[in-house]
């Protein structure tokens, strides 16, 4: 069994200390085997905002695996959003763009959606697209296999479907042909778990979109602060919710599906 903790949209500097302390808690108890977060770890790219941000994951343990958020991107300095947008993400966090993580049991890649010539819309580059197709082409693997990205590939309840990601076809297509188990994202700050075969008809074969919430920050969208521990074993895999109530994260969504491997 592997233990998955997915965390997305934390950012730093509108975090409530509070909170970020009764995560650390529920993190540290939990002992996932990897920790995944989907972007979004700063509200503006500060660098101080980077730096809470890796203090906070330096805690743990188990491995990581990030991928930038649109909030990542420097916003209002426009020669730093256009020459090196991601500078501040870099002092903190892996220049490899494309993370990626795998054991006995896992396959895991993690892309970034993000652009600087887009202020809140994601896509994915056709030269991403293939590296995807060649990081997941084993078709005899028995790993669970999950792609992380920022933006939704479907559209979310209360939503703008303006944010959807850019050749998001093309990417559910190689999901589809290199069995790819569950996709997951952030940007909404809901928790929501989908069959993207509800949006895209042709798909023979279940692929499970999981949106992660916003664990720590004051920018909830009325929504409560929530991150999802997904546990996977031989013959299914369960996504429960995990949200902060009363001073502590508890269970409060569970949804079991069987691998279609």
């Amino acid at each position: 069994m592997r233990l998955i903790a997915h965390l997305s949209d934390l950012h730093f500097g509108t975090e409530v200390h509070s909170i970020v302390q009764a995560l650390t808690r529920d993190l540290k108890e939990a002992h996932p085997h990897v920790i995944l977060v989907s972007g979004d770890l700063t509200q503006r790219a500060r660098k101080y905002q980077f730096a809470q941000a890796a203090d906070f994951l330096n805690q743990f343990e188990a491995p990581k695996l990030v991928v930038p958020g649109n909030h990542d991107i420097p916003l209002y300095s426009l020669a730093h959003r256009l020459i090196n947008p991601l500078a501040g993400y870099h002092l903190y966090f892996p220049r490899d763009l494309e993370s990626h993580y795998s054991d006995e049991h896992l396959m895991i890649l993690g892309l970034n959606s993000t652009h600087p010539l887009r202020i809140r819309r994601g896509q994915l580059s056709h030269r991403q697209l293939e590296f995807m197709q060649n990081f997941f082409h084993k078709p005899h693997s028995h790993q669970f296999r999950i792609f992380m990205s920022h933006h939704p590939f479907m559209p979310l309840p209360r939503h703008f479907p303006r944010d959807l990601m850019i050749r998001r076809k093309k990417a559910v297509t190689i999901f589809e042909h290199c069995k790819v188990n569950i996709v997951l994202g952030g940007h909404s700050h809901k928790v929501h778990v989908d069959n993207l075969q509800g949006h895209y008809p042709l798909l023979k074969r279940p692929i499970i979109m999981v949106q992660a919430g916003t664990a720590v920050s004051r920018r909830t969208f009325r929504q409560p602060h929530a991150y999802n521990l997904i546990r996977v074993s031989p013959h299914q895999f369960t996504i429960e919710t995990r949200t902060y109530v009363s001073g502590s994260f508890v269970g409060t969504d569970r949804h079991v599906f069987p691998r279609e491997d």
